[in-house]
This record gives C-alpha cells, structure tokens and sequence, in this order.
C-alpha cells in the first residue's frame, strides 16, 4: 500500500525544515526519478530565485539511498520590500507549495541594518582575551572605534599601553558600514605588584562606554577545574573566567549604585540565579554580599558551597525555588534567559517576580543588538515577529542536561523584552553589550516601594 500510494499519489514530496529569515533550507524529490528537482522561490507570488536540490544530508538517506535531495538557498534581499509578504516554496512544475512552505515574512532593506549597525558602534566596541605571567600582562583582542575618533589606545589604570597590529579577528561577523574599521591587537605590560586590580579601558583621552571596560583582579580568587569553567562559559581560559566574572561584579555594583543609590551588598540578600562554577559569586562574595546562589549544575554548586561564602543550592530546570515570597533585595542571572524557550522564561520570570521583594533589582542578561551584530544575526533578530529568537538547541551543558533540548540559544530585541517582561517588572534600562561586551543586561525592578530594598 506504502508503495502504491507513493506510485499513484503526488509524486512530488519535499519539507521546509529551517527558514533564517531570508536562507530557507529543506529536502525536496521526485517519487519516481532519481534526478534532482528544481526548487523555486516565490516571494508575493513573483519568482525570486532558483537552486537544485541535489545537496548531501545525512538524515535523508531514509529518502533517498545517496541523501542527495536537500536544498538552500538565500533570497536576494531585494525581493523584499519591509513590508509584511508571503514567501511560497514549490518544486517546479507544482501547483502547491512544500510542506512549512508558505509562511509571511517582513524584511526590511539592507540599509536599515547599516544604519542600526552605525548606531550600535556610535560608542566603539570591542573584545579582550589575555594571560597573566609571572609579573607581567598579555593582551589580544579587537576593537572598532566610533566613526572619526583617532585615539586608539588602551588604558590600564589610566596608563597607555602601546598596542601592536596582529593579523586576524573573526569575532565580529556582519559587514561593517565603510567608516568603520575592525583592528585586531596584541600589547603587553608590567604589573605594578602594589595594585590589586587593573581596569582595562580603550580610548587613552575619549574612552568608549565606561561600562564596556574590562576588570581583572590581581588578588588570587579560587578557580574550579577546567569541565567546570566550559560548561558555564564555553571555554577554559582562566584568564577570561576571571576577567568576565571580575568585570561582571563591578558593573553589577555600578548600576546598584546608579539605579538604587547604593551598593548591591546594601540592597538585601542577593541571589546569584544560575551560578554556575562561581564566575561571578567568586568576587560578589568578597564584597560583602550575602549571597546565595543556584543552579542546575550540580557539580558545579558542589565547587562553590566548598570555596565561597554564600548558601548554595542545585535547583531543578523548572520552578519553584525553595525561597520565601519577597526575600531578595537584587538577582543577577548572568547567562540564563540566553538559553530558555519561551515557556520556560515565563515560568522563571513569574518566579523570581515571587522571590524578589517590592523594590528589589534585577539583572539579567540577554543576548540582544550587540550580539546579533557580532553573530551576522541582526536581520534574523530584528525580522521575527515578536522579537524572541530561538536560534537551536546549544550543547555546551549535554552533561548536566543529558542531552535534552532544555538548553537553547536565544536572542532577545528590546521591545519584546520591554512587552514580555514589562508584565512582571518595571524595566528600568536596557544596557547594550556590557556582559563581556556581547551580552546586554536588562536592569529591571519588582513593582512596589524603593524603600523595600534595605538590609536584614
């Protein structure tokens, strides 16, 4: 029966699986020739393109014996008009289109993601790695500096470090309008034994966005082991585990400062949501916050409860947390809402709304603008609906997960976090790439009075 419908039914049979805004992928074939067919694409009924879909995918041998029936293809962006459209995907010759086929799209022109790339880089941008030896300090990196800016220099603790060109950085991925230009570098410096920690700044006389400099403490900060440090930030540099986590801890205690009047340790017990291997509690802990931390690691919040002070706690992937309505005086969720779908976002955001008191602020980082412009991923982020982008399944803690599709990579635009979570808290600033400046941080606060927020 199997062969007679295939035989006398719609010889032509094919799937759209993966649509990236304007990059469509899928299989498509004839029942009954081997040859490969052609895959038009339609954009309000006008055709935009063509491509064989004679491509090699391993999960299409079931299809066919050689896997050679997949296709791709990228639309021209001038087939799209910024308005809402319908795009049709349908093998030649056939009235109907493929199966995930026909969807609406709203694309806008090419030189609307150049003049938002303009006004993300109108304070600079750039990325730091490096190693600390003996008595002295490597750095390597990449900065774009804003358009008309010639003072190029970096800056630890005020001091000019001479900076020398090194080939190569691919760690920025969309085009760049012509009046900018990416630099990659390479400098080093003595330490001066009689400081603890160095602030990092690019721009000698005007620098960039104060909070996209670096901190790295000089001070010795326990370090869990290497697995540890990759399943919270996907690789094991000791250097950069410091670097984020020290730079993290000083911009949590400035925008407490800034959005509260005080201190983050002044605000009430802090929950360090998503702790992880301690990147972050390591130095919170130092500062005289009464931390507690959680995570769904457990071997990692087993390194913490053994070298920070705080109360740690290994939680399930689901709420609800052990903790009392109201308890918290601040939440940092560092690398959290970057890997949840949207169901389990609006079970966590309803849950640290119940554990955070009136007043209480939050900080939650997303990857939003800053990130999609590094990751070529702007058209996608700023072309989806609603403005929360699944981008796939992320396997960086199949360890811990087992291999689930729990852990995703998400991207968020602002005015959906401005909608979506606007239900839960008052979002009091979006700040762009501040979070290893790649990462924005969304500074929000629970609904109630601001004098809620005070020591116990």
């Amino acid at each position: 029966m199997k062969f007679l419908r295939r035989y006398f039914g719609n010889p032509l049979l094919g799937v759209v699986d993966v649509r990236e805004v304007r990059t469509i992928r899928g299989w498509a074939r004839h029942a009954r020739s081997a040859a490969p067919v052609t895959v038009d694409f339609f954009v309000d009924g006008k055709l935009a393109g063509s491509t064989r879909a004679d491509r090699y995918r391993a999960d299409l041998v079931s299809e066919v014996p050689h896997g050679r029936c997949a296709f791709e293809y990228t639309i021209p962006a001038e087939s799209f008009d910024a308005t809402e459209q319908t795009v049709e995907v349908r093998i030649r010759g056939a009235a109907t289109p493929l199966a995930n086929g026909r969807f609406a799209v709203r694309i806008d022109p090419p030189q609307h993601y150049e003049a938002m790339l303009r006004d993300i880089l109108r304070d600079g941008l750039w990325a730091l790695a490096g190693a600390v030896t003996n008595a002295s300090l490597l750095l390597t990196g990449w900065y774009i500096a804003p358009s008309g800016r010639a003072d190029h220099r970096i800056t630890i603790n005020d001091r000019p470090v001479a900076l020398r060109p090194k080939h190569g950085a691919e760690d920025f991925k969309s085009p760049l309008p012509p009046e900018f230009k990416l630099h990659a570098f390479e400098g080093d410096t003595a330490l001066d034994p009689r400081e603890h920690e160095l602030r990092i700044s690019f721009g000698a006389g005007q620098p960039f966005h104060p909070l996209r400099d670096y901190h790295y403490p000089l001070f010795e900060a326990a370090m869990p082991e290497p697995q540890g440090r990759v399943r919270v930030a996907g690789h094991d540099s000791a250097f950069l585990f410091n670097l984020e986590g020290y730079s993290i801890a000083r911009k949590l205690d400035a925008l407490a400062q800034r959005y509260a009047g005080r201190p983050l340790a002044a605000l009430g017990p802090v929950l360090d949501w998503g702790c992880g291997g301690g990147r972050t509690s390591r130095f919170l802990a130092r500062n005289g916050v009464v931390l507690s931390g959680v995570d769904i690691d457990a071997d990692n919040v087993r390194w913490c409860a053994q070298h920070i002070r705080g109360s740690f706690t290994t939680i399930r992937p689901e709420p609800p947390t052990a903790y009392a309505d109201d308890f918290f005086g601040a939440i940092a969720g560092i690398s959290v809402f970057t890997h949840l779908s949207q169901e389990y976002e609006a079970l966590w955001l309803a849950e640290l709304a119940r554990i955070a008191r009136p007043g209480a602020l939050l900080f939650l980082s997303v990857l939003g603008r800053v990130a999609a412009a590094r990751e070529n991923l702007l058209e996608q982020l700023m072309s989806d609906g609603d403005g929360f982008v699944d981008a796939g399944r992320n396997p960086g803690i199949d360890a811990v997960t087992h291999g689930s599709a729990y852990y995703r990579n998400i991207l968020h635009r602002p005015d959906y976090v401005a909608r979506a979570w606007g239900k839960y808290f008052e979002i009091v600033s979006i700040e762009e790439g501040i979070v290893g400046n790649y990462q924005d941080l969304v500074v929000a606060r629970k609904r109630g009075s601001s004098r809620a927020i005070r020591s116990r």
